[in-house]
């Protein structure tokens, strides 16, 4: 008997951002924006940049969407 594994990868669908990308603010105004990729095995990474710079301190949370929806009933 051999054993075999199957790895099966899924691209995400586009990046979804929420809140964007139209939206008025002032100065020093606080804001949040959701990003989502939806449907990607493994659960996508996401990360946020500015003028070219990563974003230290930006919340993140991976979760699979469909094992998510499955528990959310």
């Amino acid at each position: 008997k051999r054993r075999s594994a199957l790895f099966c990868e899924v691209p995400p669908d586009d990046p979804v951002i929420v809140g964007a990308p139209v939206m008025s603010l002032r100065a020093g105004d606080h804001f949040n924006l959701t990003c989502h990729a939806d449907n990607a095995k493994p659960a996508a990474s996401i990360i946020w940049i500015r003028n070219g710079l990563v974003l230290s301190g930006a919340m993140y949370s991976k979760y699979d969407t469909l094992e998510h929806k499955k528990s959310q009933g």
